[in-house]
């Protein structure tokens, strides 16, 4: 699953708060054993009570339906269940089915608002409720429903708002259900839209659907949906919304790049060429309607409301996210890509101080720091730092506070403190061949590279480590399993604390110890082998 930040110009700072989460948990042992996971809903919203991050309802006219489609990695087998919020117990849908397979299934979850009254199929685990405002019928892709594109539901409509997630087999059980939209609005910059009564809009080109497994768009081409004399918000300016489906998108597929809006009869052409399609924010363009020409075409300001402060970019990475030899990351194994290391820290949380400048001459995608990851093995045999019997000749250029996350730069600049003839610097040595040794190649630009963390960067890496239910833990416990992995060592002892690439001073080198003591850091000359483990900034 290729993710990625496509939109650094217009970056939010948003964030994942506890009542803001959907928690799926699960067990299986063996294949024909039952497996029950459970998605938890926030904020009492299977009681239609107020919720910030998936809203109840507008109107007792509609109900809150989620979906689990579950298949294994050759789509040879799958099973949806589906349930309603009535069904809900304690605010928590619950799914139990059998996979063919234990060690082979991945959950895609899908949740959106349906008629009250909603036709119904079958019963227990094949009980069906009939779409509304989405067709789900081919799964784990979503389009728009059959006559909504024109008919005006789409517009003004909060109810055509959804969520979705995915989690695979051996991946941390736990999901947070996004949505997979931007919500865009065109809204007035005078006060005409104050006194309209009646709006119709033509020619609005969007994307028809969306993969919630793959977070991609369904299909390239444009779909043009419409509405006739319906009434405009009016709240905060606002002609109208829709919520438009963005995936791997940035950029309406509108071909011409115009819409037709009528205003109590007045027509006028519309660009929305400019409109940027951010998942899980609120978009807005705005026009001056009453004193924009009748011929040709309306320019709007688009900005980026951000209101939605619980939700996040689903395609940014998160903690825990599996990374890939090709430069793409995913919250669920993908097994058919080399997975390389484990994301510990991203660019809106622990990372959040790295910068661009910090990598001269390392290209990353979007000119953007996303985040940073921890090598999946452990250098074997662990490594002195320099030649045993060897000393440290100057630390001039290397980082020494306890905050330093400068490792890229350290281990550019240790070189360049010459040691004695026939001392070399082991440690970085073994690094720059971490890549062929350990079946860790990477794509050819968009990260640093292996190098040997900073002491500021191996906090970070030890703090999210030793954490109650640690994302990154867990993460790699599910590779240790295959043997394509190593945890990451807790015990004491000299011989457990990991190298940085930090110095406390002319001659040592800072160490961390991951064990549950006081002080984790201590230092050393160097000269002895202690475990080390590559990161890389991406």
């Amino acid at each position: 699953m290729k993710k990625s930040i496509l939109f650094p110009a217009l970056a939010l700072s948003v964030g994942l708060f506890s009542c803001s989460q959907e928690d799926l948990s699960g067990n299986a042992s063996q294949s024909d054993q039952p497996v029950t996971v459970t998605v938890q809903l926030p904020d009492n919203v299977a009681g239609r009570a107020s919720s910030r991050y998936i809203p109840s309802a507008s109107d007792d006219a509609h109900q809150l339906r989620c979906i689990l489609y579950v298949t294994n990695s050759d789509g040879s087998w799958s099973e949806r269940i589906e349930k309603v919020e009535s069904e809900a117990v304690g605010e928590t849908f619950s799914f139990t089915f059998t996979p063919q397979d234990a060690n082979d299934y991945k959950c895609t979850f899908w949740a959106d608002f349906i008629e009250d009254d909603a036709a119904v199929t079958g019963d227990g685990n094949e009980k069906k409720y009939a779409d509304l405002y989405y067709n789900t019928q081919s799964l784990p892709a979503v389009t728009y429903n059959t006559g909504v594109t024109t008919d005006g539901s789409l517009f003004n409509n909060d109810d055509c708002d959804a969520y979705c997630g995915t989690i695979a087999n051996g991946a941390a059980l736990s999901v947070e259900l996004k949505r997979p939209f931007a919500k865009v609005s065109i809204s007035d910059k005078g006060d005409a839209v104050s006194a309209a009564s009646s709006i119709s809009v033509s020619g609005y080109g969007v994307y028809n659907g969306f993969n919630i497994e793959t977070n991609e768009v369904v299909g390239e081409s444009e779909t043009v949906i419409s509405c006739s004399d319906i009434a405009p918000v009016k709240t905060d300016n606002v002609f109208f919304f829709n919520y438009l489906f963005v995936g791997n998108k940035n950029e309406l597929p509108d071909a011409d790049g115009n819409i037709s809006m009528t205003v109590d009869g007045t027509t006028k052409e519309i660009n929305v060429s400019d409109i940027i399609l951010t998942a899980n924010t609120k978009v807005n363009g705005s026009l001056d309607w009453a004193n924009a020409p009748s011929d040709g075409s309306v320019s709007i300001t688009v900005d980026i409301a951000g209101d939605w402060e619980e939700a996040a970019d689903p395609n940014a990475p998160q903690v825990g996210d599996y990374y890939y030899s090709d430069g793409t990351w995913s919250a669920s194994l993908d097994g058919t890509k080399t997975v390389v290391g484990v994301v510990f820290a991203t660019a809106d949380g622990d990372a959040s101080s790295d910068a661009v400048a910090n990598y001269p001459e390392v290209t990353f995608a979007d000119n953007t720091i996303h985040g940073w990851v921890v090598a999946l093995k452990e250098m074997s045999p662990t490594p002195p730092f320099i030649t045993s019997g060897g000393t440290l000749n100057g630390t001039e250029g290397v980082g020494s506070t306890e905050d330093d996350i400068m490792g890229y730069a350290n281990c550019q600049a240790w070189p360049n403190n010459v040691l004695a003839e026939g001392v070399e610097y082991v440690a970085l040595s073994r690094v720059s061949t971490y890549a062929t040794d350990y079946s860790a190649t990477l794509p050819t630009s968009g990260t640093s590279g292996w190098y040997i963390p900073a002491v500021g960067q191996l906090m970070t890496l030890r703090t999210v480590y030793i954490a109650e239910n640690s994302a990154v833990q867990s993460a790699l416990q599910a590779l240790v399993n295959t043997e394509s992995a190593d945890l990451i060592v807790t015990e004491s002892g000299n011989s457990n604390y990991y190298w940085t690439s930090s110095q406390r001073n002319d001659n040592s080198v800072r160490l961390v110890t991951f064990s549950d003591q006081e002080d984790p850091l201590a230092s050393h000359g160097g000269t002895s082998g202690r475990r080390c483990r590559p990161m890389l900034t991406f």
